[in-house]
């Protein structure tokens, strides 16, 4: 893996969780170029000091990834920081509790798909122009067993995170050919 991401710019939506966090670190053992991302600023200054890169090399951002000016201003930033963005790794998400379908508020249910999968959206869109003007791009999502494999209590997370499937699923067919690739684990 390292060889091939000599030289890449890659931003880790989510960089501040805890699996976030991980491929932070695994990615700061290669020669790519890191933008990080998470909504605490002060945990994101931890993560940037912790990974000891020299300071060309690592970028942090807070950003609210389910706001479009938010995503779109973090994007911009990253391009004029590095000059683009060619690997996007996408581990902005989480589970706020469940309940049942018929139990479960609009409001509960709204959150779950604007934090998995409008993020999701949001982060993908930014980044495709720029990676299709350059012709490579690698778009990777994370998503969930839950999608696959329902269970009680967990609708409007499944959902969500089947939604972030689908919707790498979609991009990938859009962008075949062109030199980007996009992938949901």
């Amino acid at each position: 893996m390292a060889d091939e991401l000599d030289g890449k710019i890659v931003l880790i939506g989510g960089a501040t969780g805890a699996l976030g966090s991980a491929m932070a670190r695994e990615f700061a053992r290669t020669e790519a170029w890191l933008a990080l991302t998470g909504r605490s600023e002060q945990k994101l200054a931890r993560l940037v000091e912790e990974i000891g890169l020299p300071d060309e090399r690592v970028f942090g951002a807070t950003v609210d990834a389910a706001d479009p000016e938010s995503v779109e201003a973090l994007v911009e930033a990253v391009v004029a920081h590095f000059g683009g963005v060619d690997v996007l790794l996408n581990t902005v998400g989480g589970w706020g509790g469940g309940k049942p379908v018929g139990e479960t508020d609009v409001e509960q249910w709204e959150r779950m798909l604007t934090l998995n999968l409008r993020s999701a959206f949001l982060l993908s869109r930014a980044v495709l122009p720029g990676m299709l003007k350059n012709g490579w791009g690698r778009i990777v999502h994370v998503s969930s067993k839950s999608a696959v494999a329902p269970r009680a209590k967990q609708a409007g997370y499944g959902v969500s995170k089947m939604g972030v499937i689908t919707l790498t699923e979609t991009i990938a067919v859009e962008v075949k050919g062109s030199g980007v690739t996009a992938n949901v684990v």
